[in-house]
């Protein structure tokens, strides 16, 4: 009844947006004609695999990466919703990325009978009702890699007083970041004998064999110049990180890396206003200003091998936090703004690696602080780089439980190599 209801609501809400997803995807023909379900055959045992966007298709690769090594029998469907998404998953994966279809039961179906997966593998929090129930109801596993619930989801589910609780009964296995996470899906109604808490899959990066100077001397760089990298900024930050920039900007080189590329025409025109020179990464590695801004996409992890300090985006206005572990690969101090439930913060914090502020004024004081003291800075990195070390095998411990999962089907359905 409730899945019903869900889907009435879905298409009251086709019916009403009609117009905009027409205008939406009426230029790209592809991404209309994979929402809707429309995908080249594809042969083989089939292992669908998919991320909303940026940040889970970099969370996933070192679990792809080991899936590939150790499990080449299967062929791998990637499937995300966001363009960035997609074009990320094409550097990394290859051709074989597509957008993934829409939640309605049509576009599900379809996609399940021409694909015909061995199991779909979600990432983070994609918890799409009709994608896992249909998907259960053929009798494929269904898992759920890197799992968060923040508590902005938790909130609005218990609103609907239990509506998930059908949709994670369909699921095998959630793999989740932590406890705390883990404890908010049972609440969600999620069967604890189903959960584990495998740590974050973003925790098995490893650092860039690229020395600092040659990241530098391709993005143009002084290798002198001390180097601030504000990653995956969002709308409202930009503003607030160049307020504070302004007074240092003679002792530092501030790149900046929003998370949305569509967004590069509004930050320059940003960056002018408040009297500030900058190069774009897509020109060349010639330093041309005071900010290096970067409107290129994949590139953000290896960036932060560049830098002194970083500044982690989506944590100054309530996003959630991105990603801190890329840049705490490579041992440099980690600020971020006071929302980073969805991002670990409050661990880096307690480790003495991150820096939280709340605002432009503290994160000027705490650059400002960091620049005139090396060695506290030093100190604040390897503080970083052990939190990261402490919580690696994420990766390890969800492949294997996936694996036995997958071994537990075939012997079920007698499904050969």
């Amino acid at each position: 009844m409730v899945l019903f209801l869900y889907n009435v609501l879905l298409s009251i809400l086709l019916i009403l947006g009609w117009p905009y997803i027409l205008i939406k995807y009426a230029r790209n023909e592809d991404g209309w004609r994979e929402r809707l379900g429309n995908y080249p055959e594809l042969d083989g045992r089939i292992l669908w695999i998919h991320a909303a966007s940026v940040g889970e298709v970099n969370a996933v690769s070192s679990l792809i990466n080991r899936l590939k090594e150790e499990c080449p029998q299967f062929a791998l469907f990637v499937t995300t919703f966001t363009r960035t998404g997609k074009l990320r998953a094409r550097q990394v994966y290859g051709e074989q990325v597509f957008y993934a279809p829409l939640d309605f039961p049509f576009c599900v179906s379809k996609t399940l009978t021409r694909i015909e997966p061995e199991a779909l593998i979600l990432v983070e929090s994609e918890l799409w009702p009709n994608l896992i129930t249909r998907t259960k109801s053929k009798g494929y596993p269904v898992f759920l890699v890197n799992g968060r619930v923040s508590p902005k989801t938790l909130r609005r589910h218990k609103a609907f007083n239990g509506f998930m609780g059908p949709v994670l009964n369909s699921v095998n296995h959630f793999m989740m970041q932590s406890e705390e996470h883990a404890e908010r899906l049972r609440q969600l109604g999620a069967n604890g004998g189903r959960i584990s808490v495998i740590g974050n899959l973003k925790s098995d990066l490893r650092e860039r064999e690229t020395s600092s100077r040659s990241i530098r001397a391709e993005l143009g760089l002084e290798h002198s110049r001390e180097v601030m990298v504000a990653g995956s900024t969002r709308e409202g930050e930009e503003e607030m990180i160049l307020e504070a920039f302004a007074p240092l900007k003679h002792r530092m080189t501030l790149v900046l890396v929003p998370r949305h590329p569509e967004r590069i025409a509004k930050i320059e025109q940003m960056i002018e206003e408040n009297g500030f020179t900058y190069w774009k990464r897509s020109e060349g590695n010639t330093r041309r200003g005071d900010i290096l801004l970067v409107d290129t996409i994949g590139e953000l992890r290896s960036i932060y091998g560049a830098a002194d300090i970083a500044f982690v985006g989506g944590s100054f206005r309530p996003y959630g936090g991105h990603n801190p572990l890329e840049a705490a690969v490579y041992g440099i101090p980690i600020l971020f703004g006071p929302y980073m439930e969805n991002a670990g913060g409050a661990s880096l914090k307690d480790c003495g690696g991150g820096i939280e502020v709340q605002d432009a004024v503290e994160l000027r004081d705490a650059i400002d602080h960091l620049l005139a003291d090396p060695e506290e800075r030093l100190r604040k990195g390897i503080l970083a780089r052990r939190a990261l070390e402490q919580v690696r095998g994420a990766s390890e411990k969800a492949f294997s439980l996936i694996l036995n999962e997958l071994d537990t089907y075939e012997a079920r359905s007698g499904t050969s190599e």
